[in-house]
């Protein structure tokens, strides 16, 4: 469902549809599933696994790119997702640091696109 839901998100910002059964398109967690310690002082105080699975916290990454950035630092995600082909992840992470805050500001950003894309008219 995240894949479906970020690749209409995608056209949204300027990129083709991703086609949904590419091997090489995936779901990147900005936030490790499995964070490391730098991660887990970033959202102390938190329930950290209430961002993990937050649509804010996904972006589009091909594939391999994913794996290089498996569970590294914000930082040197940053720099991979800016080599994407994905529009949603070169354009949409303006963050410094990755943070609940982050999570919840992209979160909002990426609804308020989604209401331009599914609207209900009554």
């Amino acid at each position: 469902m995240a894949k479906y839901i970020l690749g209409k998100l995608e056209t949204r910002y300027g990129g083709a549809e991703p086609e949904m059964s590419a091997k090489q398109l995936s779901v990147e967690h900005i936030l490790p599933e499995s964070p490391t310690e730098e991660w887990s002082r970033l959202f102390s105080n938190t329930d950290i696994e209430n961002y993990i699975y937050r649509i804010g916290n996904f972006t589009l990454l091909e594939t391999n790119k994913n794996r290089v950035a498996d569970r590294k630092a914000f930082v040197e995600k940053k720099a991979i997702y800016q080599t994407s082909s994905y529009q949603l992840s070169k354009q949409t992470i303006h963050a410094d640091e990755w943070m609940p805050s982050s999570v919840v500001a992209r979160q909002r950003e990426l609804a308020k696109n989604a209401l331009t894309i599914w609207k209900i008219s009554y």
